[in-house]
């Protein structure tokens, strides 16, 4: 079986990387090996609107539904545990096939303190404490940030452990599945001061403060996009980093390269990501498959949601795959969306067009308008149509199921349910 690397960039939108065009260089090793063996998908489209949501069903194949502002609920871990709990995971699937499953998690949100841990041998996530809510998270961010510890550590600070785990599983000879969650590019992307190309350290704070204080952040936004691309091109010297690392340790693994979801520069009015954001700059994420002796484009949309069927071809001997359209099911369109306490808000993206359902409709010719400035809805009524149908399906399976589960709860409350 094949070794798997799976590697998670928070907040990495498609366009700000150079192998999908992007002016600047911010991905140098992606670009190169792309075309010697990588596959990229050209549409991949995260399905959930923030990091939560999106490697739920990175992990395990199906949507979160959690309404994250619930009363109660924001930053609470339950119901993340809970939904994890329930569920079987990508690091279980494999475990079962023999791997030694082993995750490297930063992230607060994909923490053991949310469950993600589930189905990893070995698991790290850098947290000092389980409250992820102080009484002065301000100063608990400024000293992390100070310090690179937790939510602020830079890869290079861990790197070490990850190349000791991957001997020690070399010499007990069992297949690896490692899971890395690289959070360099969230908010305030911090990258070392050495590492600088576009920004500078003064950037790094005045966003940080600007963050913290609630100020439009328009004024700085060159800052913001200078910082946040010396923050790729960092993560990208990660991937080098440790493609040739492995490789003079005799492996020939796999990697699986995505972003949880993208992040907004006000081109919609908004900044970073989350809620109910379906434009191209918070959902249309890279994802790209190298060593898997296959290379190519692959055009048609795609969904995180289909990872957990990637993942089981790929380390399937018995599977033969020539053609990189192969890996990923082709629907010709995948949905993105959000819960709130009132409704589910969604988006239906095929390849050249998008449908939004949310407090209005909206339509976009993404070909003619990739920017989404011109709303279409009205002018294509087949299409528009055929993907409202595909929404409002969705939407109705969805509200049975939050119908299903609050009936559930009531009952547990009067003593019905054992």
């Amino acid at each position: 079986m094949r070794d798997i690397v799976l590697i998670t960039v928070d907040s990495v939108r498609a366009d700000h990387c150079s192998f999908m065009g992007y002016k600047r260089e911010t991905t140098p090793f992606l670009d190169k090996i792309v075309k010697k063996e990588g596959i990229v998908f050209k549409n991949a489209i995260s399905p959930g609107n923030y990091t939560s949501e999106s490697m739920i069903c990175a992990f395990t194949g199906d949507f979160s539904h959690i309404v994250p502002d619930a009363p109660g609920q924001k930053m609470s871990p339950k119901p993340w545990r809970r939904e994890i709990s329930r569920r079987t995971t990508i690091a279980q699937i494999l475990a079962e096939k023999g791997y030694f499953t082993a995750g490297f998690s930063p992230n607060p949100m994909t923490s053991k303190y949310y469950g993600f841990d589930k189905g990893f041998k070995y698991f790290q996530d850098f947290l000092k404490g389980r409250d992820l809510t102080p009484k002065s998270p301000f100063l608990r961010f400024i000293s992390n940030l100070i310090k690179n510890e937790e939510f602020f550590i830079h890869w290079e600070n861990y790197y070490q452990n990850i190349i000791n785990l991957v001997k020690t599983v070399k010499t007990a000879k069992s297949p690896l599945f490692l899971w890395v969650f690289l959070i360099d590019t969230h908010t305030p992307y911090n990258c070392p001061r050495y590492f600088k190309k576009y920004s500078s350290s003064l950037d790094l704070w005045e966003v940080f403060f600007e963050n913290f204080i609630g100020k439009n952040p328009k004024p700085k936004e060159k800052k913001r996009i200078n910082l946040y691309d010396d923050s790729i091109r960092y993560v990208d010297k990660f991937i080098e980093t440790l493609w040739y690392d492995l490789e003079d340790l005799d492996l020939d693994p796999v990697f699986i390269i995505h972003s949880d979801h993208g992040e907004g520069f006000g081109e919609h009015g908004r900044y970073g990501h989350g809620e109910d954001y379906f434009y191209e700059e918070n959902i249309h994420i890279p994802l790209l498959i190298i060593g898997a002796d296959m290379k190519g484009k692959v055009e048609y949309p795609c969904t995180l949601l289909d990872l957990p069927i990637v993942l089981n071809k790929l380390s399937n001997d018995k599977i033969s795959l020539n053609d990189p359209n192969e890996l990923f099911p082709n629907r010709g369109w995948v949905i993105s969306k959000t819960f709130d306490q009132n409704w589910v808000r969604i988006a239906v993206r095929t390849k050249e067009y998008k449908y939004i359902l949310k407090h209005r409709e909206e339509f976009y010719n993404l070909k003619e308008d990739p920017h989404e400035q011109e709303n279409k809805i009205g002018e294509f009524p087949e299409l528009e149509n055929e993907l409202r149908k595909i929404a409002k399906a969705e939407l109705r399976k969805e509200e049975e199921i939050l119908r299903l589960r609050k009936k559930v709860l009531t009952l547990k409350e009067r003593g019905s349910v054992i």
